[in-house]
């Protein structure tokens, strides 16, 4: 599917490059706000760094999307990435401190930006870090 043939500024032009970060970062959130219960995590030692892992790297794949189909500045754009990554990361963390069953996690949080990095290495044509 190609981007919107409107000009550059143009809300769908907006929309087709942050629409899939926005409604990950809602997917995220809504993930944060599930209570906890026994067989959720795969039956490994930290299966749920596996999760969250996994969801930063697709929320770090789109917004580096974001950032290439809205033409950033190439030199700036993977730290600018990464550094919204780490801010989701730690707002995640603070969220999850009000669900119950849930606790803020460093552990947690640190892995999420690893994934983020990750999925920021893997989109073609993107930056790098």
């Amino acid at each position: 599917m190609a981007p919107p043939k409107n000009r550059r500024n143009s809300p769908a032009a907006w929309w087709w490059a942050w629409g899939p970060a926005c409604l990950w970062t809602v997917v995220i959130w809504y993930a944060s706000s599930l209570i906890i219960v026994s067989g959720m995590f795969p039956p490994i030692r930290h299966g749920d760094k596996l999760f969250h892992g996994g969801e930063f790297c697709v929320y770090g794949y789109f917004l580096c999307r974001g950032v290439v189909q809205r033409r950033w500045p190439v030199h700036w754009r993977a730290w600018v990435v990464v550094m919204i990554v780490a801010l989701t990361a730690a707002l995640d963390e603070w969220h999850q401190a009000f669900v119950p069953t849930r606790t803020p996690d460093v552990l947690d949080a640190l892995t999420d930006l690893a994934g983020g990095v990750v999925g920021l290495m893997g989109f073609p044509k993107g930056p790098r870090v």
